[in-house]
């Protein structure tokens, strides 16, 4: 985190912006923003459901050691070369140590990134575990999530006609007998999680996040208006 944070702040300084007031803006609370990818391939790694106790759990205990060795990395910094500008106007003004930065972590889906990693996009988790798509003259290409791959094989039971089944059932493990319980279990992908334990994981991020998260709320088709608005 603490070259995170140094580089995070050299790049506000380096980059260039179209108008002077979001100039202003950017350097005056130079606010950064550092997240992740990969979340729900490291759960699976770890064997740990995604709409679990001990996942969110986890997500808090990460969020939380990320923003504390990144504040001390901000404050830090701030006695090398200076606090934000806007630091007396702001809720660090009676503070004693005042950071360099007045935010830090933010969880965007950073599915570019993720594309670049070959892993699964920010805090979400996984859409599909095997599909296929339409690429030049007709072609169909087939896509498997590795660690899912990795998984079928060291609990004996991978085969091309298994990853076929997961295609045809949605890219979803569930209803899949070949697969034990446990990596039906592990392996949920989007639409397998009810909409509750999508915001739980939200929440557990978002207790230590100090910038905004982006996060889908997958909900089913006969979901209601209070449903919506998370009324019981």
């Amino acid at each position: 985190m603490k070259t995170a944070v140094r580089l995070m702040d050299n790049v506000i300084d380096a980059s260039w912006f179209p108008v002077s007031e979001i100039t202003e803006s950017v350097r005056n609370h130079r606010r950064i923003g550092i997240g992740c990818v990969g979340w729900a391939e490291t759960l699976a790694m770890m064997e740990i459901p995604y709409d679990n106790d001990e996942a969110f759990n986890l997500a808090e205990k990460v969020t939380r050691s990320m923003y504390e060795s990144g504040f001390e990395a901000s404050v830090k910094l701030a006695k090398e070369k200076g606090v934000f500008p806007y630091a007396d106007k702001s809720i660090w003004a009676d503070k004693k140590d005042k950071p360099r930065n007045v935010a830090l972590l933010t969880f965007p889906p950073s599915s570019g990134n993720a594309v670049i990693c070959e892993t699964s996009f920010g805090i979400e988790p996984f859409f599909a575990l095997a599909y296929e798509q339409n690429v030049m003259d007709g072609m169909r290409l087939k896509n498997v999530v590795g660690i899912f791959t990795k998984k079928l094989k060291e609990y004996g039971v991978y085969s091309d006609e298994l990853i076929q089944k997961v295609v045809q059932n949605h890219g979803s493990a569930q209803g899949i007998k070949e697969i034990p319980k446990h990596l039906r279990d592990v392996f949920k992908v989007a639409h397998d999680i009810d909409w509750r334990d999508h915001i739980k994981m939200q929440a557990s991020f978002q207790k230590w996040t100090d910038n905004a998260i982006t996060k889908t709320i997958n909900m089913p088709s006969h979901a209601t208006p209070d449903d919506v608005l998370g009324r019981k």
